[in-house]
């Protein structure tokens, strides 16, 4: 299944294919593109880099999108208000063929999702069982998940490691995923998604 993925840079890249595979339980082939490198000739924001997107996912005859930003120091749930608010518009647009769109938002950055599963996070890294892994409530999780790389055996780079965790995640096990953006995008991704493996079945 052939996917444009959108997002913020490498880290996403590296990440959120997996994320997205483990949800659906599918092979993905992934076609990446940076929200800064959307570059429109009216207008910007994410509202209408994402109609863009969507527009090249046709293009490139792509089976759908993936959507994902990090609030940072935005309010929660502003810019995935974006996000949803141009899915819509272009669902309306009569000219179009419609295409599935899982959008998400990861508060306060997507190191949260990965963070959030502490056994993922030893497994991937080979911690022992007993290795503390700071709540992801209690913590910023980007330096965190940072630092424990840093302390961890494994000699692969950050990208390979930070997809290793990506990987070994379990929302079951992701005690803040109501709070981090991370439950409303696996809803999102089933909902949009899910139909597209059925069909390929």
């Amino acid at each position: 299944m052939r996917l444009l993925f959108v997002a913020d840079g490498p880290r996403d890249c590296a990440t959120v294919p997996e994320l997205v595979q483990a949800i659906v339980k599918a092979p993905i082939a992934p076609v990446f593109r940076e929200w800064k490198k959307l570059r429109l000739s009216r207008g910007s924001g994410y509202q209408r880099k994402l109609q863009f997107a969507l527009l090249q996912a046709r293009e490139l005859e792509l089976a759908g999108v993936v959507a994902t930003i990090d609030s940072d120091k935005s309010p929660a749930g502003d810019g995935l208000m974006k996000l949803r608010s141009a899915r819509d518009q272009d669902r309306k647009s009569t000219r179009v063929a419609q295409i599935p769109a899982a959008v998400g938002e990861a508060i306060p950055h997507l190191e949260a999702w990965l963070l959030d599963d502490p056994k993922a996070v030893r497994e991937a890294l080979h911690f022992p069982s007993d290795k503390l892994i700071p709540p992801v409530s209690k913590t910023e999780p980007k330096n965190t998940l940072n630092v424990l790389i840093d302390e961890s055996a494994r000699s692969e780079g950050m990208m390979d490691l930070l997809a290793e965790i990506a990987r070994c995640i379990d929302k079951g096990r992701c005690n803040h995923s109501d709070k981090t953006g991370f439950e409303s995008f696996v809803q999102d991704v089933r909902a949009e998604l899910e139909p597209l493996v059925s069909i390929a079945s």
